[in-house]
């Protein structure tokens, strides 16, 4: 996984909650333990390793071979509303490994309702991941 882009309103040390479509919460006392992209990028890593073949994946910032392609994740939209639902909206580009190549495309909309705790709504959140790279995986193989 080379990079992860996600909006600036979630680029920040605090955990973001929706609370109307006109109005986001910045919850300064529930901050996360490193910047959100670089959290996300290593569990992605780590789930399509589970996923896929041996030696399919490598993780963040391991040397890589000529030719090795690099995917690229685009979230749109990634966190819990006031109700608790949780929604990852996400696309996807399996970059190609030698010119001519096709790149490899996708377009995620997921969603799951965790309740209003910070605890339930970081492990959907989690769990919102692992069918993201359910999903990439699939379209890989």
């Amino acid at each position: 996984v080379r990079a992860v882009h996600i909006p600036a309103v979630l680029d920040r040390p605090e955990r973001v909650v929706g609370r109307s479509q006109q109005r986001l919460d910045i919850l300064e006392t529930q901050q996360w333990g490193a910047p959100l992209a670089d959290m996300i990028r290593r569990v992605l890593s780590q789930d399509l390793a589970a996923r896929l073949p041996a030696g399919m994946v490598l993780m963040a910032n391991a040397p890589q071979a000529p030719h090795t392609r690099g995917l690229v994740v685009d979230i749109q939209e990634f966190q819990p509303d006031a109700d608790g639902q949780v929604v990852l909206d996400a696309s996807w580009v399996l970059l190609a490994a030698r010119e001519g190549e096709e790149a490899h495309r996708g377009l995620l909309r997921l969603h799951t309702n965790a309740g209003t705790g910070a605890d339930a709504q970081v492990r959907a959140m989690s769990a919102l991941l692992g069918q993201l790279a359910d999903a990439m995986a699939a379209s890989v193989r």
